[in-house]
């Protein structure tokens, strides 16, 4: 069964991958789930990101993956959130903010 959480996979860096999952506390109809999420990484790859959503949250039930397109060396992120990658680099991998 899954949660229904938004789930986004994104590659910030070549070879440097992270994942924002919704958390429960969300308001339904927030404008912008990120604001009430979790963020993992980083990870070497996206199969990576899923194994780590999978071992240390409930089932989204779907996901966005984001790759670099060819010849981009860096994600363009919003400030939320690469205050949020950020913060995961200092904890480091699989240790995402409860």
């Amino acid at each position: 069964m899954s949660t229904g959480m938004e789930c986004r996979v994104f590659e910030v860096s070549p070879g440097e991958w992270f994942y924002l999952l919704q958390r429960d506390d969300c308001p339904a109809g927030a404008w912008n789930w990120t604001e009430y999420a979790y963020c993992g990484g980083p990870y070497p790859n996206a199969d990576a990101c899923f194994d780590a959503v999978r071992d240390t949250h409930g089932n989204p039930g779907g996901y966005f993956e984001d790759p670099l397109a060819p010849g981009q060396t860096a994600a363009e992120l919003s400030d939320h959130v690469a205050a949020m990658v950020a913060d995961a680099r200092k904890r480091g991998r699989g240790r995402s903010r409860w």
